[in-house]
């Protein structure tokens, strides 16, 4: 065998070891990137509570102008916390004019029946959660304590009409994940 020979079957295994290479290659990135979309879909879509669902629906007359509705519910996660960023209800149709504020519920844990909250009229809600704080950027539920916590969602009406949510979109932070979630009950209220 002349040296060109030798040369040649070494080049020529060189050579067959290439498409491996570039196929372990093509692999390995497209593990990768499987793996970092999954990371940063999981990063941004956090799943804390159940889904929106389920329905709420009230029909009152101007001697009531406003509905206290629980958009989240307490459940035994001890040490749970989020930051909540926003809360948005998501809107199907507002004809009544109504506006929408989130409130963070204590509950006492000695009431009994009062844990959480479906649906309630302003009194009722002033008893079952005497202090109830405004959502603003950064406040923090607390979803697993001995006095359990619940986001609620109060819709006051200014003139007659229906409205009708879908849920509420709740931005988040839970331990690594911060995102936007669907939530709570899909609402119908009719006003005369």
């Amino acid at each position: 065998m002349s040296v060109t020979d030798l040369e040649l079957q070494g080049s020529a295994r060189i050579a067959s070891r290439r498409p491996l290479t570039a196929v372990i290659g093509v692999l390995a990135t497209s593990l990768l990137v499987a793996a970092a979309s999954w990371g940063w879909y999981w990063r941004t879509h956090p799943e804390l509570f159940p889904g929106d669902g389920n329905g709420i629906g009230a029909t009152f007359d101007s001697s009531r102008t406003a509905i206290y509705i629980g958009v989240t519910y307490p459940y035994p996660r001890e040490g749970e916390q989020v930051t909540i960023a926003s809360a948005t209800p998501r809107i199907l149709e507002n004809s009544a004019g109504a506006s929408f504020d989130f409130y963070v519920c204590t509950f006492d844990p000695a009431r009994k029946n009062a844990a959480s909250l479906g649906s309630a009229w302003p009194r009722q809600f002033a008893k079952i959660c005497p202090e109830p704080v405004p959502v603003v950027d950064g406040t923090v539920l607390d979803v697993g304590s001995d006095e359990p916590q619940q986001l609620v969602m109060r819709i006051s009406v200014e003139r007659p009409g229906v409205v009708r949510t879908q849920g509420v979109a709740l931005t988040y932070s839970h331990g690594w994940q911060r995102g936007t979630q669907a939530i709570g009950e899909h609402v119908k209220i009719t006003y005369r």
